[in-house]
């Protein structure tokens, strides 16, 4: 048996797309979509339009001996409309399209992909290590899970930055007073923490926590910083994680930190509640010194 290929589109796959696209609509995604969402996109895809798209895309075709049996195109850093004939479903012909992607995007620098998923894919693209964003709704198209995947990934070590890579990280986050201390000082407050994790892409330090603690009873998680271009792909979550996981195995009952305005919502999701108004967080500052 001959291996499936991987090609470019051409216009003469447009008839034959049109018709796949269609069928995977109506027998696979109307299961998830209501039916005034899937005759409107039964109704876009024709041949026209997926020619229209295959100029502003890179679009791939899948083919078994001269019969296409899939599709996925990417524009810019992000994957789009991603089907496989039916009756190839479950032999692995996706991950080949989209993998085909993957490596398309890396040798142009691009380190993470994004996908608008349908419902119906979710599950496909959360295999192949895709994370969920945040939900889109459109009546058009109905609702997207939008998924983002490191494709240079993002390690975590165990690890204190320079005072350099620390000043840096400072200097990102508009932090006033601190960076001006220099790095010699700065690396010294970080050799007084008691735990740190770095975040490292492609050899750069794009992210760090640490705790300060007695390594017993009380914890206070300070300086997470994550460089602004890196914002939003989990990297937070990430060190959060492994800040946490030490004070768990530690078995540290209480542990504290101060939040940004508009980042309370980001550690309530790891299950960090705000102090009750009877005993309101406080704090002192040497405003001569910061």
């Amino acid at each position: 048996m001959n291996p499936v290929q991987i090609r470019h589109y051409t216009e003469e796959d447009g008839e034959v797309l049109s018709a796949l696209i269609r069928e995977n609509l109506l027998k696979v995604n109307s299961l998830d979509y209501p039916d005034t969402v899937i005759q409107q996109m039964h109704s876009l895809f024709t041949p026209e339009y997926i020619s229209g798209l295959a100029q502003n895309r890179e679009m791939l075709v899948a083919v078994d001996q001269d019969h296409v049996i899939g599709t996925a195109s990417l524009e810019e850093n992000t994957v789009y409309t991603v089907f496989v004939d039916a009756r190839y479903h479950g032999q692995g012909i996706g991950r080949m399209l989209v993998g085909k992607l993957e490596q398309m995007a890396l040798s142009r620098g691009i380190d993470s992909l994004w996908v608008p998923s349908s419902i119906t894919a979710q599950n496909f693209y959360a295999n192949m290590g895709y994370i969920e964003q945040h939900i889109s709704e459109s009546e058009r198209f109905g609702r997207s899970i939008v998924m983002v995947k490191q494709l240079n990934p993002v390690i975590f070590r165990e690890h204190r930055p320079s005072g350099m890579e620390f000043t840096s990280l400072v200097e990102s986050a508009g932090w006033q007073g601190i960076a001006e201390k220099g790095p010699a000082v700065l690396e010294e407050a970080l050799s007084n923490s008691w735990y740190t994790i770095t975040a490292v892409h492609d050899g750069r330090v794009i992210g760090m926590g640490r705790i300060i603690s007695d390594g017993v009873l009380q914890a206070l998680i300070c300086d997470l910083i994550i460089l602004p271009d890196y914002q939003g792909s989990s990297v937070g979550s990430g060190i959060l994680k492994r800040l946490l996981a030490r004070c768990a195995e530690r078995d540290i009952p209480l542990v504290q930190l101060f939040a940004a305005a508009d980042k309370a919502g980001f550690y309530k999701k790891f299950g960090f509640e705000e102090r009750p108004a009877g005993a309101p967080g406080m704090r002192w500052v040497n405003r001569d010194l910061i």
